[in-house]
């Protein structure tokens, strides 16, 4: 996952996430938020979050991949990415 830390409110910001079994209904959370989420490989994500969300503290990232037909939606487990407050 790229970044791994983000600046408080610093506008729009893209996180990038590396994995597998991604697919073109992955959808990203963020401590629950849907994220909108660009599908780019089975084995690439990327979320935009807003800068409303960039809060200081630890966030959880987890990756829901929905079900096709009447299986069960998958979650990932929770990837915790830590925004910090930059001093000037």
């Amino acid at each position: 996952m790229s970044p791994q830390n983000l600046p408080v409110a610093t506008g729009t910001t893209v996180l990038t996430l590396s994995g597998t079994g991604f697919t073109p209904r992955s959808l990203v959370r963020w401590n629950g938020v849907k994220l909108k989420t660009s599908w780019e490989s089975p084995g690439r994500i990327s979320a935009t979050i807003p800068a409303s969300l960039l809060e200081p503290g630890a966030h959880a990232v987890v990756v829901e991949n929905p079900a096709y037909g009447q299986g069960d939606t998958r979650f990932s487990g929770a990837v915790h990415v830590a925004v910090t407050v930059e001093r000037e």
